[in-house]
């Protein structure tokens, strides 16, 4: 396969190892793959788990593997009543807040990276509108069945407008790294 998976959490490697999956600890990788490029990282769900100044140093470690002209493809969550549920999660950012950054150097911030990212394409994840913060529905109380199917016809609603009528849940956006310099 040319897919190359890293993975932070050392068991998770090991179940994708027994899967026959080509998926290494960041040592394992870094070690393996040092001098060498890929053409489309995928960074899926992480940008949301760092500080921003850690995020800019992870980002700009990883994009040293990015071939200049590559894409990355970053999928992350949006700021919405769900994003805290995840107990790691520490910031949501945008695909604005990456390109104030790895962008154009035009932006109000602390600092730019030696690595250009345009932005090629974006993308919003939606769900349906859903009643969340309800006693009952936690508890599943005699009331539960209230809240349940105002949320089942909310689902309809969102099924019914092809999925356009919802909350965006996560954005997923294409960069192509333009250049980097020394």
């Amino acid at each position: 396969s040319n897919i190359t998976g890293v993975e932070k959490n050392e068991l998770l490697v090991e179940q994708g190892k027994t899967k026959n999956h080509n998926v290494y600890t960041v040592a394992e990788f870094e070690d393996k793959f040092a001098h060498k490029t890929f053409d489309v990282p995928f960074l899926s769900h992480i940008i949301e788990h760092f500080q921003f100044q850690d995020l800019k140093d992870f980002l700009e470690h990883y994009l040293e593997y990015l071939k200049d002209q590559g894409h990355v493809l970053i999928a992350s969550p949006v700021f919405n009543d769900n994003f805290y549920d995840d107990f790691d999660h520490v910031k949501p950012y945008t695909h604005l807040g990456i390109l104030s950054v790895f962008g154009s150097n035009t932006s109000q911030v602390q600092f730019y990276s030696k690595h250009r990212l345009k932005l090629v394409d974006l993308r919003y994840v939606r769900n349906a509108f859903q009643l969340k913060f309800y006693r009952a529905l936690a508890l599943r109380t005699a009331l539960y069945r209230f809240p349940r199917i105002i949320n089942q016809l909310l689902h309809l609603v969102y099924r019914l407008s092809f999925r356009l009528i919802g909350r965006p849940i996560a954005w997923v956006g294409l960069f192509v790294k333009i250049h980097s310099s020394p």
